[in-house]
């Protein structure tokens, strides 16, 4: 299990022998950790997001697309997206103690965003043989745009999420 870093943290300075100051590294670690939460958080975030993506896909591309459609079959799919995107947003959030400011939050979920769609450009060029200019063609129909809103709700999620130490509006620790 994911050690839940220190909430709180005193900055102190210290004086060198040149009567410089300089600060402890209590408190550079404390500045580092934000950078740490949104760089692990992030691909954290997408990994267990992808994972769900990357078991519901076949299952939507070979039984559900042949049957109702690209559009309704990606319509179909998307609950379980979500419900995937709200327990990783949850428990990454609470596994990391991710703090509740927005430049955090939303940071991890520009990083989880920018991983998710990396990988939705190599996936297609690798398993369907699809150019980048055709893959982004491809997002101009129904279940593109579809899949783009899901994106948008993915990336802004761990901005909204609430956490265990504060319910939805987090609150003080």
């Amino acid at each position: 299990m994911i050690k839940k870093a220190a909430r709180h943290s005193q900055v102190s300075h210290t004086a060198g022998a040149n009567g410089s100051v300089g600060v402890s590294k209590d408190a550079q670690a404390q500045a580092v950790r934000p950078l740490w939460v949104i760089a692990v958080g992030g691909i954290l975030y997408f990994a267990l997001v992808f994972a769900a993506g990357w078991a519901l896909g076949p299952v939507r591309v070979f039984w559900l697309e042949p049957r109702v459609g690209s559009t309704i079959a990606v319509l179909m799919e998307q609950p379980f997206m979500l419900l995937a995107i709200i327990v990783s947003a949850r428990w990454v959030v609470q596994q990391l103690a991710v703090p509740r400011t927005p430049v955090v939050r939303l940071g991890m979920g520009v990083v989880a965003t920018s991983l998710v769609l990396a990988a939705e450009v190599i996936s297609a060029r690798w398993m369907r043989g699809l150019s980048v200019s055709e893959y982004m063609a491809g997002l101009a129909r129904p279940s593109g745009l579809v899949f783009l809103a899901m994106v948008g709700v993915f990336g802004l999620m761990p901005a909204f999420i609430g956490d265990s130490r504060g319910g939805a509006r987090g609150g003080a620790s």
